[in-house]
């Protein structure tokens, strides 16, 4: 079991940046570190949630809005508009999805979410995916897959009849993803996906995996949890705030769940919620967790546990 969230405090730190997601990992220089992504390609990484370095990040002459952030396999991937997907790789940034396809090749797709982890076993070998996730708006705004095994070459994947896809997640061998109006697409080999029912027209912003159970927040308060990513049912907020992001911290044996005016939640099962900060005002659309403490990121702020 994990450290209780009892007795928590945050302290808010002004940004004066549009910050739209956070991962945590050890995939920058071996060190372990959270990365922060923002509009105008801003990146900001922490030991420790409170003292930040300053970065910019470009896509050839573009800045590109940067929209989330994966820790895998030793490197740390970030993604956003404009088909933006960087990897942190031997001390540098770098945009491999434009070298590797080419100049005049790209999709302009929207990308809203990313992820690590496994797929099915093939003769007993693992085999470790990053999954990138969003939209195309030249097609109607449908649902678009970017995967990769080494965060350099990436294919494209379109599954059937999905709409915007906002947030993805790993866990048991499956990805995953979800959208807009509940939409939910699982796969176990990153080339076909299955649309599961999830009982909600809401909108699905983020999911994460942690202690055998998957969880999805949304628009209005969604909440929903499963225990295998096709069998869904819902969970229960004390407010019906939107909500915007969810990870698990292992710290804490908990999820928790960030998003409109401020609003934290955390909950240990995924069906009862705790509300543990709702002061912020400002929305908060990121959120992760390492080395004992959470860290949620928003508009032009940081909240930090401690």
């Amino acid at each position: 079991m994990g450290k209780p969230f009892e007795g928590t405090r945050w302290t808010k730190w002004i940004t004066g940046f549009r910050l739209n997601g956070i991962a945590y990992g050890g995939c920058i220089d071996n060190k372990k570190v959270f990365a922060a992504v923002g509009d105008g390609g801003i990146l900001l990484t922490s030991s420790d949630g409170t003292k930040w370095a300053t970065k910019t990040l470009r896509s050839s002459l573009r800045v590109d809005n940067l929209k989330a952030a994966a820790c895998g396999g030793g490197l740390f991937v970030v993604v956003g508009d404009n088909d933006a997907i960087f990897t942190y790789q031997d001390g540098e940034w770098r945009s491999p999805y434009q070298m590797t396809i080419g100049s005049g090749m790209t999709l302009n797709a929207s990308l809203r979410g990313v992820a690590y982890g496994s797929v099915a076993r093939h003769h007993g070998q693992e085999i470790r995916f990053f999954a990138a996730v969003g939209a195309v708006a030249a097609a109607g705004d449908s649902g678009v897959v970017f995967t990769s095994s080494d965060g350099v070459t990436w294919k494209v994947n379109h599954p059937s009849s999905s709409p915007s896809l906002f947030g993805i997640a790993n866990g048991k061998d499956l990805f995953v993803a979800v959208g807009k109006n509940g939409a939910i697409f699982t796969s176990l080999d990153m080339a076909n996906w299955t649309k599961q029912t999830s009982g909600t027209k809401e909108d699905l912003h983020g999911v994460a995996y942690g202690g055998n159970l998957f969880v999805a927040v949304g628009k209005n308060g969604a909440i929903l949890i499963s225990p295998d990513g096709v069998n869904w049912q819902g969970g229960t907020s004390k407010r019906p705030k939107s909500l915007h992001a969810v990870t698990y911290s292992e710290d804490h044996s908990a999820f928790v769940a960030v998003g409109q005016d401020g609003t934290v939640l955390a909950s240990s099962d995924g069906i009862t919620w705790e509300e543990l900060y709702s002061e912020a005002g400002e929305m908060l659309y990121g959120v992760a967790c390492g080395e004992g403490r959470c860290v949620a990121v928003g508009d032009g702020i940081i909240l930090t546990s401690t």
